[in-house]
């Protein structure tokens, strides 16, 4: 009779552990179901977001003053030819295609175009046949068309920081700045800039950058010698990806 009422015991008891193990295991796989995919799977940080990386384009709109100066004379006598713009571009445009390289520089080519006006002043001065002597002073109108290259670095890599945006960069190429009327002024140059983007979607930004342009070309052919110069600040509106 005890060994009767042992194996009932020992029946119920497995009995009765078996169905709290089902009772358990179903109510895991009830709670597994309700958490949210993100609790259980690894999400993968999106690159993109606010960040530049691979396809770059920009365009910019800016004001700028600008000073441009041709002088052409001989290293022989005392003749010589000498051109001079005060003026302001506005608008000028410019458009930047590239590559961004992991949202720490952007390589690209720039192609611009501007008008606006400035005061143009012209003196011919030959000592050995005077009928060559001029001198002009005017408003003149302004065209201006760039074509170039450059780099754009961004130093600041971490997005809580409230300076994140900030860029700094670098254009060198061929200017091509004409006074309508009367004379074309065709330099080498440099321009430095500094600058912040603020983003507003995901791969989207506006910004603003303030650039200095320096502008050389010297060419000497036997006693002649030709030299442009250009000094240019300017303020630019931006809109990038």
């Amino acid at each position: 009779m005890s060994g009767f009422l042992m194996k009932k015991t020992i029946t119920t008891i497995l009995l009765i552990a078996a169905s709290i193990f089902a009772q358990n295991q179903i109510g895991q796989a009830q709670n597994y179901q309700a958490l949210p995919a993100s609790s259980y799977l690894i999400e993968q940080p999106d690159l993109y977001y606010h960040q530049h990386r691979g396809f770059y384009f920009s365009n910019g709109l800016s004001i700028a003053y600008t000073y441009l100066r041709h002088h052409y004379g001989f290293t022989t006598s005392k003749n010589m030819e000498d051109s001079k713009i005060n003026g302001y571009l506005l608008p000028y445009e410019e458009i930047r295609l590239g590559a961004s390289i992991a949202n720490l520089i952007s390589i690209y080519g720039a192609l611009g175009v501007g008008t606006g006006s400035g005061h143009y002043e012209y003196v011919s001065d030959y000592a050995e046949d005077t009928t060559l002597n001029e001198k002009i002073d005017c408003d003149e109108r302004l065209l201006k068309f760039l074509f170039g290259g450059g780099a754009e670095f961004y130093p600041i890599r971490d997005k809580l920081n409230p300076v994140y945006g900030i860029f700094i960069g670098l254009t060198i190429g061929l200017s091509i700045d004409m006074a309508l009327d009367h004379h074309d002024f065709v330099y080498y140059f440099a321009r430095f800039e500094v600058g912040k983007d603020w983003w507003f979607s995901r791969r989207w930004s506006y910004g603003v950058a303030l650039n200095y342009t320096a502008g050389d070309a010297t060419s000497e052919y036997d006693n002649e010698r030709d030299t442009y110069k250009n000094h240019a600040i300017g303020l630019t509106l931006r809109l990038s990806h």
